[in-house]
């Protein structure tokens, strides 16, 4: 998966992570973080997944 193939995926997924998230810690700010350093920490991964 190349950058621009990620970046699409997560701007699809991002709405649906991010409404998880606020489920879960109940602060927008604290969610869009989670969201935001899990894409960056997935994204350092990629080659292993």
């Amino acid at each position: 998966m190349d950058r621009r193939e990620f970046e699409q995926l997560y701007i699809d997924l991002f709405p649906g992570l991010y409404r998880l998230a606020q489920s879960i810690v109940h602060h927008p700010a604290d969610a869009q973080d989670a969201v935001q350093q899990s894409a960056v920490s997935a994204w350092a991964a990629a080659d292993r997944i």
